[in-house]
């Protein structure tokens, strides 16, 4: 069966933790210098795109994970946000991601 109407932009949940994921957003930019980290890490792929708030433990494997600024780094989104899902054992070598079983 269809419901009527369009779809939401963002869930009942994501809305209510706008404010919070706003402020967590603020202070990652502000720790990590409005600089991607990604950049000095693997500088063989270029910097692309907007900042992006990024989980190191994915969100899939530490639910709330995206409300704390200690899981969270800048990455560029089309060059190092792509290239850590792309490369995610390197991408852990160098710190830009974890799993969810180290994070117990």
């Amino acid at each position: 069966m269809r419901r009527g109407g369009p779809l939401r932009a963002k869930s009942v949940k994501r809305a209510d933790e706008a404010d919070e994921r706003e402020a967590v957003r603020a202070l990652v930019m502000a720790r990590d210098g409005g600089v991607c980290r990604g950049r000095r890490l693997v500088p063989e792929v270029a910097c692309s795109g907007p900042l992006d708030v990024d989980e190191v433990v994915l969100r899939s494997g530490r639910p709330g994970g995206h409300l704390d600024p200690d899981n969270c780094i800048l990455l560029c989104r089309f060059g190092h946000h792509r290239w850590k899902h792309d490369n995610p054992d390197a991408a852990h070598a160098l710190g830009l991601r974890r799993w969810s079983w180290e994070d117990r």
